[in-house]
C-alpha cells in the first residue's frame, strides 16, 4: 500500500497473479472496498500493449461497502503478460486528513475456451 501526505490523498494497494494462460473467453474483476470517510475508489487492471492502468471502475464511496463487479471486454489477452501475470489495482483518493480505506474481497474470474 502506498500513500501520498499532502493535499489530495491516495492509498492504493495491488493484486499480482500469476500462471494465467493468455487464450481468455472471459475475465471478471470483483472487488468490495469500503471507506471511513468520502473517497473515490478506482479498480484497474494492467494493459500490457499500452504499458499502463485500464480503469475497471471508479465511484465515490463511504461508509458502506461497495460491490464492483465488471467483465472486462476487448483482446482478454492483452491484460496478462507472456509470461502468464495478471494484475490489478484498487486506488482511492482523498482530500479529508484522514481516512481508511480498505477491502474484504478482491476476486479475478478467468474462464478459457
Amino acid at each position: 500500500m502506498t500513500s501520498t501526505s499532502g493535499g489530495t490523498r491516495t492509498t492504493s494497494w495491488y493484486g499480482r497473479f500469476s500462471g494465467v494462460a493468455r487464450d481468455l473467453r472471459s475475465l471478471r474483476v470483483t472487488y468490495r472496498g469500503r471507506s471511513s470517510a468520502s473517497c473515490s475508489q478506482t479498480v484497474s487492471v494492467w494493459h500490457w500493449p499500452n504499458s499502463g492502468w485500464a480503469q475497471v471502475d471508479s465511484r465515490s464511496i463511504g461508509a458502506t461497502e461497495v460491490l464492483v463487479d465488471r467483465s472486462l471486454g476487448g483482446t482478454l489477452a492483452d491484460y496478462v503478460s507472456s509470461a502468464g501475470e495478471l494484475r490489478v489495482r484498487v486506488r482511492c483518493t482523498s482530500g479529508s486528513q484522514s481516512f481508511y480505506a480498505g477491502g474484504d474481497l478482491l476476486r479475478v474470474t478467468l474462464t478459457r475456451p
